[in-house]
């Protein structure tokens, strides 16, 4: 589960498909903190006019009840889904 946190311009909440950023061929991306949001992603941040940058999110494994935050190095995954660092 993907939420935005900080100051105001309201809460992002989205649920995603988690997988390695090995999945699309950007291993250097492994070492980072950065994720890769689908394009809706951004729609939905534009619409709710947030325009502080840099956008931190909180990320939860709801299964295993576990937290860490993260930025978006680019909005251009397939919908549904989100690639991330695989420590994350």
């Amino acid at each position: 589960m993907f939420g935005r946190f900080g100051g105001g311009g309201g809460h992002f909440v989205a649920q995603y498909r988690c997988y390695p950023v090995t999945f699309i061929d950007r291993p250097q991306l492994e070492n980072g903190d950065k994720v890769i949001l689908p394009p809706s992603a951004l729609d939905r941040l534009t619409q709710m006019m947030i325009e502080e940058f840099p956008m931190l999110f909180e990320v939860t494994n709801t299964k295993h009840k576990k937290t860490t935050h993260c930025g978006v190095l680019e909005f251009v995954a397939e919908e549904g889904v989100v690639y991330l660092p695989y420590w994350m």
